[in-house]
């Protein structure tokens, strides 16, 4: 206890202000909060040292600090923002290379694919797993906060329509669905590209009764196949095999014609297409079934890192496209086109001598349209094209058959 003379005992604090007090300190102790008294001595916490700071009127306990629990982990906040470093850098730098990589490789998709060998890779390789790669992207880019997510979401979207070609039908699909009316006529096609499958002729004849289709075309047709489709179109259908097509009409059959696609001095193997022309009532359609060359040999070779025969290839099939090309300008009455292009869309080679007709499926149909799988690869090169006076309505993809191309389904209206 502290008394008025000052007096100290044993583990007691006298109180020693700067200057003379006029009145003795008070030995009741006051609260932090209160303001302070001069002299007043102030105990809070648990027990700890009194500390003076200065020689000022006032005296503060300043408690010890209580130490951690031994069980207790601690680390440091240079140690956290190191740790946090070497996990965000990482992935700052990933992000940046991907992002510039995927906008590269659709700059170049849409503006030298086929003119370049890397070109031609990107056409015929599994871009289908570009967005995949994005959404999984965004997963880890939460470390990095909402932002870098969002921007990984819309890389995702970029590439599934940009690079993998995801499709979405366009306005004009309304306009050609309003053509398919009552009072307009419509004309069923299927093209099925068989690639001389010798187990397939009962599953054939199953299936062109089903499709009930105006005109069956079979591309890489076999002598097998050819009699299915015989067996099957009967009594009504005309079947006309030429070459390696095979084509079954509800229609009189008014010409077919053989088209020689490569050279006559060319080494590569002869393609063919053949038009055939329909009297439909008292109209007169033309079809024209196409397959150019293929290009599996040679994209087999690149895998080998020979890429000397992937550039003969695309130039073979862009010599044929271009005498297709010149041959479907000379027709005038309404155009079918269907078959095996062997091409994709965003080809140069397309879309130098097949852009100005109208795909069914990219007005028409939705997702990415696979017309062909090998193993896990899937892509679109067997397309249905129209020209003037024809109208895609519609087109669907069959994908219950053991062979390597799909049937392809076009209701068209004219």
């Amino acid at each position: 206890m502290l008394g008025a003379g000052g007096a100290t005992r044993a583990g007691v604090t006298r109180c020693r202000p700067a200057r003379p007090l006029k009145a003795p300190c008070s030995p009741r102790p006051r609260s932090p909060g209160s303001g302070g008294v001069p002299g007043v001595l102030v105990r809070r916490g648990t027990p700890g040292v009194l500390v003076r700071y200065g020689y000022t009127r006032r005296f503060f306990a300043v408690t010890t600090p209580i130490a951690p629990r031994e069980n207790a982990s601690y680390t440091s906040p240079g140690k956290t923002l190191r740790r946090s470093r070497l996990v965000r850098a990482p992935l700052m730098v990933l992000f940046v290379l991907g992002a510039v990589c995927t906008i590269a490789a659709v700059v170049l998709l849409h503006t030298g694919a086929d003119e370049t060998t890397i070109g031609t890779l990107l056409v015929f390789g599994p871009r289908r797993f570009a967005p995949v790669a994005w959404l999984i992207a965004a997963v880890f880019m939460t470390a990095l906060g909402a932002r870098w997510v969002l921007a990984s979401l819309a890389l995702a979207v970029f590439s599934l329509f940009a690079f993998a070609s995801f499709s979405v039908p366009r306005l004009g699909a309304a306009t050609a669905a309003a053509a398919a009316a009552p009072d307009a006529r419509t004309f069923r096609l299927v093209s099925f590209n068989v690639d001389h499958a010798k187990d397939i002729d009962i599953l054939l004849e199953l299936a062109v009764p089903r499709w009930a289709a105006d005109v069956v075309v079979f591309q890489a047709c076999g002598e097998r196949a050819g009699l299915a489709l015989q067996r099957a179109s009967r009594p009504r259908a005309r079947v006309l095999k030429v070459g390696e097509f095979c084509i079954a009409s509800a229609h009189p059959l008014v010409r077919g014609t053989l088209i020689q696609l490569n050279s006559p001095e060319s080494s590569e193997r002869q393609a063919y297409a053949v038009h055939v022309r329909l009297t439909v009532g008292a109209d007169t359609l033309s079809v024209v079934v196409v397959h150019l060359a293929s290009p599996r040999s040679e994209l087999a070779a690149a895998l080998n890192l020979d890429f000397t025969k992937l550039k003969n290839s695309t130039a073979t099939r862009s010599e044929q496209a271009d005498r297709l090309a010149r041959y479907l300008r000379s027709i005038q009455e309404p155009l079918v086109i269907a078959g095996d292009f062997n091409t994709l869309e965003e080809s140069r080679i397309y879309q130098r001598y097949f852009a100005r007709y109208s795909n069914a499926f990219r007005a028409t149909g939705w997702g990415f349209g696979h017309t062909m799988q090998a193993g896990v690869h899937r892509i679109r090169i067997d397309h249905v094209l129209t020209g003037d006076g024809m109208q895609p309505v519609a087109l669907n993809t069959e994908w219950n058959w053991p062979t390597e191309h799909r049937p392809v389904i076009a209701t068209l209206a004219y």
